[in-house]
């Protein structure tokens, strides 16, 4: 298992200039957002009360939730609702115009990167800041962890 507050302190010493963090605080929800949309055009089985055909999306948002209650359940019900507002904008997008707001988050962060912080992205180092980064932006948002601790 993750230590999530190791973690989201390692993953706050690759994001300490504000430009940078400003940037994540577009690119990581937009990134979300994307994916999310993507996958929720994978739909299976019945119609679900009114909220359409179960789809990828929210069997991932289900396990994510799970998950992160194991890993901070404090942070897990906003990651939860975060991703679901995601998931619910979305859903609703064309599969080009996510492709085309996937691109968009992934400049914010990679421009925050080369051009504020003067690094690579996180994840070029260890794949689980795929993981984090969302954790990291929520607890930024919200100061549930102390400071230092992400």
């Amino acid at each position: 298992m993750i230590d999530l507050r190791a973690a989201l302190t390692e993953f706050a010493t690759w994001h300490t200039n504000a430009a940078n963090r400003v940037c994540h605080d577009i690119g990581i929800p937009t990134v979300t957002l994307a994916v999310l949309g993507m996958l929720a055009k994978l739909q299976f089985g019945p119609e679900l009360l009114g909220i359409g055909r179960l789809d990828v999306a929210l069997v991932l948002l289900a396990g994510t939730f799970v998950f992160d209650l194991f890993l901070e359940w404090r942070l897990a019900p906003f990651v939860a609702l975060i991703g679901l507002a995601c998931w619910g904008i979305g859903r609703e997008l064309s599969l080009p115009w996510l492709g085309v707001v996937f691109v968009i988050g992934w400049a914010f962060q990679l421009l925050g990167h080369r051009l504020a912080e003067g690094n690579a992205p996180a994840f070029r180092t260890n794949a689980v800041h795929l993981v984090v980064g969302p954790r990291w932006l929520v607890n930024r948002w919200l100061r549930i962890l102390p400071e230092g601790q992400g």
